[in-house]
């Protein structure tokens, strides 16, 4: 048997979910595909030039990241990474989509102190 999987996700709902934990300010939450891009991101939306928040519609590829290679291949855990130019604490677990692993990435500043 062939065919294509379909399902429907209410991003918005994950996104608005995901806005109201209690992060810190520079903390981020990414799910990404199976391919490492951005599906949900927790940055702060961009203002258009009415001023309108609105939510960015560009992907981003993640792929590069060593948790992001982790987390599509299945394995789950923690590590320091340089995200942005910038060394950052990252928590990373896997979701099962049909056969391939997509992935929740949690990813927070380094304390200076």
């Amino acid at each position: 048997i062939s065919g294509y999987w379909v399902g429907i996700l209410d991003l918005r709902s994950i996104l608005h979910s995901i806005r109201n934990m209690n992060l810190t300010d520079d903390g981020r939450i990414l799910v990404v595909d199976h391919n490492g891009t951005t599906i949900v991101d927790s940055s702060p939306p961009y203002t258009t030039s009415d001023n309108a928040s609105s939510p960015s519609s560009k992907l981003i590829n993640f792929s590069y990241l060593k948790s992001t290679k982790a987390v599509v291949h299945g394995s789950e855990g923690s590590s320091f990474e340089t995200v942005d130019g910038t060394k950052k604490f990252v928590v990373y677990q896997p979701i099962q989509v049909g056969n391939r692993f997509w992935g929740v990435i949690l990813i927070e500043p380094v304390s200076s102190s």
